[in-house]
């Protein structure tokens, strides 16, 4: 009997090798430090290498990409779990280096670590594609950036010529937001992924904007990374520069200057969290942010927050006012 389980044993060992030298991907097989023991066909055909001329399977990798691929071992190799990596391959019939998506996997036996096995999928096609989407997009969000801040100096420019106070106001108020959603755009097309958006430089950026209109106000703005997928990016714009707008024009009267802060942070909890806050005049006993009022700009904010699916609180300081902004990571994805 024992003869026959060892037998058993010793073709099914075969049978796995066989299934693994054979298999249409790159795969590799190496010793819990890393140290490869076997590599298959299809990486040998396309690198050029074998066992002998390798340490670790990164040997064939773009140099670039060691850091992201000693990164990821690292976490794996400490939690003993699987992790992958985008990398790019050396191919050794025209030096050319495509992308692959490596997958590798820890093997334990009797709960010991005993080896990893990878696997590297060629996907420089969708690479390929990703990158002329990217571009695409990229070269739209300019040519919308353009647009609207042509539109946005024509709206300062007539603003300029009116000789009607309450006209020039409104104009100024469209001027403004306008030229907020062109910014989104800027920072769209000048970044590698225009899939989202960092709102942290953003904001930064727009405070900084209205702070050069109100040379009398010192705006400070505080925040950490927080990401958000770019059809969120402009109403959350739109909605500081509100709050911000409001505070310069309210909170300090007969053209007086003060500090407005701005925080904006992404805790643990679920939420990103957006405060703009002023030491001024405050607000009446009886405000009420939701009720109904005839100032755009206060329906605009109340429609927005309704937009985030976000929640707003507002706090009486002495002196002053905070108004807290709470958007769930549902909702906007946030990541720090």
């Amino acid at each position: 009997m024992p003869d026959r389980t060892q037998a058993w044993q010793s073709e099914s060992e075969e049978r796995l090798r066989a299934f693994i030298e054979n298999a249409p991907r790159k795969m590799w097989v190496s010793r819990p430090n890393g140290t490869v023991e076997f590599l298959n066909r299809e990486w040998r055909d396309y690198t050029g290498l074998s066992v002998d001329e390798v340490l670790s399977w990164r040997d064939a990798l773009h140099p670039d990409d060691h850091p992201v691929v000693d990164e990821a071992l690292a976490r794996a190799a400490a939690r003993t779990e699987p992790y992958e990596a985008e990398v790019r391959i050396r191919r050794q019939s025209d030096g050319a280096y495509r992308w692959h998506l490596g997958r590798v996997a820890p093997v334990h036996l009797d709960g010991q670590l005993i080896a990893w096995i990878g696997a590297a999928t060629d996907i420089q096609q969708q690479h390929e594609l990703q990158e002329r989407q990217r571009l695409m997009t990229q070269e739209v969000s300019h040519r919308v950036k353009n647009s609207l801040a042509l539109v946005a100096s024509q709206i300062s420019l007539q603003a300029r010529t009116t000789d009607n106070e309450e006209a020039r106001k409104v104009l100024l108020d469209a001027y403004a937001r306008v030229h907020t959603i062109a910014g989104v755009h800027d920072h769209l097309w000048r970044q590698y992924d225009a899939r989202v958006i960092d709102m942290c430089g953003f904001l930064r950026d727009l405070c900084g904007k209205l702070e050069e209109t109100s040379p009398v106000h010192e705006i400070v703005f505080n925040g950490e990374r927080v990401v958000v997928p770019t059809d969120q990016a402009v109403p959350i714009g739109l909605l500081l520069n509100e709050l911000v707008t409001n505070a310069l024009k309210y909170a300090y009267p007969e053209g007086r200057g003060g500090l407005v802060e701005i925080d904006l942070r992404a805790p643990s909890d679920g939420f990103t969290i957006l405060e703009v806050t002023d030491h001024g005049v405050g607000v009446p006993a009886d405000f009420d942010l939701f009720a109904p009022t005839k100032s755009f700009g206060m329906r605009l904010i109340v429609n927005t927050l309704r937009q985030l699916q976000a929640a707003a609180t507002v706090t009486r300081l002495d002196p002053g006012v905070k108004f807290q902004i709470r958007i769930p990571h549902d909702k906007n994805e946030s990541r720090t």
